[in-house]
């Protein structure tokens, strides 16, 4: 690790710990907005998705493969109350399913990525991944209609971006000094 960043690393350490051992991604069909949630067990999922819905609204659909968590009779019975349709990929077919082909493996490929760039121990993984999405969230979307940020298309609004600044200028001020 860097002389630069081993000045950071008590900061690192100070975040509280997650006894998140996986996490749940769940993402808009059409405005690309991942939320990540930490999970302890799959048998949580029925909490998550309720707390996905307190976030962000009911969807229209549950698009899923046929994991057994999601096939509950709790997650039943919340679609049932918000009027949400079951959709299941066909077996084999990931592809179907565009969170799992895409929100994954892009918010593992850049985790990987900020982990190792910044020397962050590797228990600060769910930490990233929270982070990453929402940078995601904030920033420009070409597959989105002008160009928009995924929370702006969601919510109609331009997001205030202040707070990432604020945190990146005091890192590189406590880096750099007066």
């Amino acid at each position: 690790m860097s002389p630069e960043l081993m000045k950071l690393f008590p900061l690192i350490q100070s975040l509280p710990t997650v006894e998140a051992c996986t996490m749940d991604i769940l993402q808009h069909k059409f405005s690309l907005e991942p939320s990540v949630y930490g999970i302890k067990s799959k048998g949580e999922f029925p909490k998550v998705y309720k707390d996905f819905i307190r976030d962000h609204g009911a969807p229209s659909a549950l698009r899923r493969d046929n994991a057994k968590e999601e096939q509950s009779e709790s997650v039943q019975e919340i679609n049932r109350e918000f009027m949400i349709k079951d959709q299941y990929t066909e077996p084999y077919h990931p592809q179907q399913n565009p969170v799992e082909s895409n929100a994954i493996r892009y918010l593992k490929g850049k985790v990987h990525i900020l982990l190792d760039r910044t020397g962050a121990p590797d228990t600060a993984w769910y930490f990233a991944a929270v982070y990453i999405a929402d940078i995601h969230n904030i920033c420009s979307g070409p597959s989105l209609p002008d160009e928009m940020t995924p929370l702006q298309y969601r919510q109609g609004v331009t997001p205030d971006i202040f707070g990432f600044f604020a945190v990146y200028f005091l890192a590189t001020y406590s880096l750099l000094g007066p």
